[in-house]
């Protein structure tokens, strides 16, 4: 899926990956079990439109996202939430952003708002399975967060990596604080 030219994002392809792995059914099940859309969601085909992502955008971050939004505007709006560097965040390294990542990205933004503690309410609603799926999605993130090319690039851009999300806490704070209450509540890491 091409954007079209003069649009935020253009030239930018929107890749549909192959089916849907347990990354994209813990993502599907997180974003039902946060309630905010008016019907639940069967897959990630369901976030294609951008229409899904940004009424859970919406209601994590009011102030940043509209409930009107294309996958692209979905994209730059991330883009923007993450000071340009939404592609390190989600681990992007062939220019494709499928609606998955985009997901992703949702997840990360959710979880270092004020409404952290919404977003961490549902992930714990979640079957086991389906958490272990999104804390290795929060560690990937929180991983790329804490690498030399978020930082670089924050620092090069004039602005610091703090803002990444996380205001004055840093990024990853709000997951890392998930990821240590789910091993204290197992008893250490799996």
């Amino acid at each position: 899926h091409e954007s079209q030219p003069g649009s935020p994002g253009a030239g930018r392809r929107y890749a549909r990956r192959g089916p849907m792995a347990d990354a994209g059914q813990a993502l599907v099940a997180w974003i039902n079990e946060c309630g905010v859309l008016p019907s639940e969601i069967d897959s990630v085909d369901d976030l294609e439109d951008g229409h899904v992502l940004a009424l859970l955008l919406h209601h994590f971050l009011p102030d940043k996202f509209s409930k009107d939004l294309t996958l692209q505007e979905v994209t730059t709006g991330l883009n923007a939430q993450f000071q340009g560097k939404l592609e390190i965040l989600i681990g992007d390294d062939d220019g494709d952003i499928s609606p998955l990542d985009l997901a992703q990205g949702a997840l990360f933004a959710a979880i270092e708002c004020d409404r952290q503690e919404q977003a961490v309410a549902a992930i714990l609603k979640l079957d086991e399975q389906h958490q272990a799926a999104i804390k290795a999605i929060l560690q990937k993130v929180m991983a790329a967060a804490a690498a030399p090319a978020f930082t670089k690039r924050a620092s090069t851009s004039g602005r610091s990596a703090e803002g990444a999300g996380g205001g004055e806490r840093g990024p990853g704070t709000a997951g890392a604080a998930y990821v240590a209450r789910r091993r204290e509540r197992d008893g250490g890491e799996r």
